[in-house]
């Protein structure tokens, strides 16, 4: 598969409320530097920066945080002018997400793969997980869908208790 048809779709319209205190709606998770030198969505980008085009770097985010997190990537350089903000009328969660991004993509290079990644995970080791997309990569080129995650120990809604 040719480089152009691959596009990273990074969901970062987090509302803030789950790693709450340091996260609020003004300042969610992913616009924080929890883990590393970086923030949790700029570590997100610099992890597929080197494997597709830049202009194939896609953030999908409500309305009211596009322009922030486009200040927010002010430091990548260069990068940051290449990278598309999707922005959402407002936020529907990740499935409607996924979706605007899907038709967004479809119109405009339908035999794409769509990369989902949400901007808030800490991957500490990039190469193996280069290694592991690209084989999930090949996996989608048959018309698979391929999940990566983290095997569950217990049931968890994601609801603060």
């Amino acid at each position: 598969m040719n480089q152009k048809d691959l596009f990273a779709i990074i969901l970062a319209g987090g509302s803030g409320t789950r790693f709450w205190p340091l996260s609020r709606e003004t300042c969610p998770k992913q616009l924080l530097q929890i883990v590393g030198e970086d923030t949790l969505l700029r570590q997100t980008i610099k992890r597929v920066q080197d494997f597709l085009p830049p202009q194939n770097i896609w953030i999908v985010t409500t309305e009211d945080k596009a322009q922030d997190i486009r200040f927010h990537l002010d430091p990548l350089g260069p990068l940051a002018k290449e990278i598309r903000i999707i922005r959402e009328p407002s936020g529907r969660n990740t499935a409607p997400a996924i979706g605007l991004a899907a038709i967004d993509l479809h119109r405009r290079c339908p035999e794409s793969v769509m990369i989902i990644m949400p901007s808030d995970h800490v991957i500490p080791d990039t190469e193996n997980f280069l290694a592991d997309l690209k084989q999930a990569i090949q996996g989608a080129l048959k018309d698979y869908l391929v999940t990566f995650g983290i095997k569950p120990i217990r049931p968890e809604t994601g609801m603060a208790i």
